[in-house]
C-alpha cells in the first residue's frame, strides 16, 4: 500500500514538472525571445515587437496575439508597465472577414437598440424617397392630414427631430464600431524607436491611437 503512494506521488511530480518546463516561460533560455501571450517564438508570417516600456522575458509579443488581447480587454494599456500601445491602422481586413453592423454588447437593450436605429434608417429611407418623389410640401400636407394641425402636430414633429438627431449620432456610433472591427492595427514596435535613438536618430513615423470599442 505505502509503495503504491510512493509511486503515485512519483507521477504526479513528474507530471507537475513536465507540464511546468512546457507551459512556464520562466524555464526557458531568457535569450530566447518568446510572446508574453501564446509562449511561442518569432514567425515568418508574425514578427515579435516591442509594444511598451516592459524588458525581459515579458517584453515581446506578437502583433496578432496584442490585437486580439487588445480587442477582447478594449484596453490599449499595458496592465504590467502601464504604458499605451501606439497603434498604426494599416487597412481594413480582406473582404472574405468583413463582419456586419452589430450590437454595442450582448445586452438586450443594445440589441434593442440596434434594431430601432435599423428600423429608424429604413423609415428615413422612405421618408427621404417621398419628399423627393412628391416635394416635401405635399409631404407635410400628408402629415398634417393624419394627425392635424393642433398640439398632436407639433409633438410629433418635435420628436421626429429627437429622434432624427439621436438615431443620427447612434448610426455614427454604429459605424465607428464596425470600423474598428473590422481595421487590421500595427502595432509600433519601441524596440526599432529605442535603437534609433541609440544611434542619435530619430523616428519620422507617426501614429495615433484610437480607441476600442465593446
Amino acid at each position: 500500500m505505502m509503495c503504491t503512494m510512493i509511486d503515485r506521488n512519483e507521477e504526479q511530480t513528474l507530471k507537475t514538472a513536465r507540464s511546468e518546463t512546457v507551459c512556464s516561460p520562466k524555464n526557458l533560455s531568457t535569450k530566447t525571445m518568446l510572446c508574453r501571450i501564446c509562449f511561442d517564438t518569432e514567425t515568418n508570417l508574425d514578427h515579435l515587437i516591442r509594444p511598451c516600456a516592459c524588458s525581459g522575458t515579458v517584453a515581446f509579443v506578437h502583433n496578432s496575439c496584442l490585437e486580439r488581447w487588445v480587442r477582447a480587454t478594449s484596453n490599449i494599456q499595458c496592465t504590467i508597465c502601464q504604458s499605451e500601445f501606439e497603434l498604426i491602422p494599416a487597412g481594413l481586413k480582406e473582404w472574405k472577414d468583413i463582419s456586419f453592423p452589430k450590437p454595442l454588447s450582448d445586452l438586450p437593450e443594445d440589441y434593442m437598440e440596434f434594431g430601432c436605429t435599423i428600423a429608424w434608417v429604413i423609415y428615413m429611407f422612405r421618408f427621404a424617397y417621398v419628399g423627393l418623389r412628391h416635394g416635401s410640401s405635399t409631404m407635410v400636407e400628408h402629415v398634417d392630414a393624419a394627425i392635424g394641425t393642433g398640439t398632436l402636430r407639433s409633438l410629433w414633429w418635435l420628436s421626429f427631430w429627437f429622434n432624427f438627431l439621436y438615431y443620427g449620432a447612434m448610426c455614427f456610433i454604429f459605424y465607428e464600431k464596425w470600423l474598428i472591427d473590422n481595421t487590421v492595427f500595427q502595432f509600433k514596435d519601441k524596440s526599432t524607436e529605442q535603437h534609433l535613438k541609440s544611434t542619435g536618430k530619430t523616428s519620422t513615423t507617426k501614429s495615433r491611437n484610437m480607441k476600442f470599442l465593446n
